[in-house]
C-alpha cells in the first residue's frame, strides 16, 4: 500500500500539476473574426509573410486602424478553490514585431484578471516595441489573485507612420501551474518517515519477543 501511494506521489509531483495553452487560436493560424478572439478596436485579420511568421502559417495583422486592441477571455473559474488559496500562477508567453519602416508601429500585450462580477481586480502590460528585425519574445509568469474568474488577454497594436497598422503579434500562451507540488513532497516525507517509523517499531517488538 505504502509503495503505491509513494508511487502516486512521485508521479504527481513530476509531472508539476501544470495545464496546456488556454488560449484558443493563439497563433492566428484561423482568421481571429472566426474564432474566440474579439475586435475592441481595428479589423483585425491574419497574415503570412513581410515578415514570415515566429511560428506557423500566419500572425495577428491589426489592418488599417490608428489603434487596435483584439481580446480574448479566458475561463479559469474551473480552479476558484486553489487560485483563491494563492496556490496558481499564470505563465504567459507572447511575441511581437513591427514592420521595417520609421518610425515603426508599436505592440505591447496586456493581462487583466476579472473577477466572477465581471470586474478587472488586477493587471498588468508590457511596454511597447517597435523591433523591425526580428521577433521579440514576452514573457511574464504572476500568481493570480484572490477571486480570479477570468484572464483577458488583450493584443495592443499603434500605428505611427502609413496607413496600416503593422504592430504584430504571434504564438501566445497562457498556461496554469500550481504549488501544490510541495505539498506532495511534504505528504510523502511524512508518508515515508511513518513508514519508517512503523517498521522499526515492528521489528522491534519482535525482536523482544524473539
Amino acid at each position: 500500500m505504502i509503495k503505491i501511494i509513494f508511487l502516486f506521489l512521485l508521479v504527481s509531483v513530476m509531472t508539476g500539476c501544470s495545464y496546456s495553452n488556454m488560449i484558443k487560436n493563439p497563433g492566428a493560424e484561423l482568421s481571429p473574426a472566426d474564432s474566440n478572439w474579439t475586435s475592441l478596436s481595428g479589423r483585425w485579420t491574419h497574415r503570412s509573410v513581410a515578415p514570415l511568421p515566429q511560428k506557423g502559417k500566419s500572425y495577428f495583422f491589426p489592418g488599417v486602424a490608428a489603434n487596435a486592441e483584439l481580446a480574448q477571455d479566458v475561463d479559469v473559474s474551473n480552479y476558484a478553490f486553489f487560485i483563491d488559496n494563492g496556490l496558481i500562477s499564470a505563465d504567459y508567453s507572447g511575441y511581437v514585431r513591427s514592420y521595417p519602416q520609421r518610425p515603426a508601429d508599436e505592440s505591447a500585450e496586456m493581462l487583466k484578471f476579472i473577477n466572477k462580477n465581471g470586474e478587472v481586480i488586477d493587471s498588468f502590460k508590457t511596454k511597447y516595441y517597435d523591433s523591425t528585425n526580428a521577433w521579440v519574445h514576452i514573457v511574464k509568469k504572476m500568481k493570480l489573485p484572490g477571486g480570479t474568474r477570468a484572464i483577458r488577454v488583450t493584443l495592443i497594436s499603434k500605428r505611427n507612420k502609413g496607413s496600416n497598422n503593422d504592430g504584430y503579434h504571434d504564438n501566445l500562451s497562457l498556461t496554469l501551474s500550481n504549488s501544490l507540488s510541495i505539498y506532495f513532497i511534504l505528504l510523502l516525507i511524512i508518508i515515508v518517515a511513518g513508514g519508517m517509523y512503523f517498521f522499526y517499531k515492528r521489528n522491534k517488538r519482535q525482536r523482544k519477543l524473539h
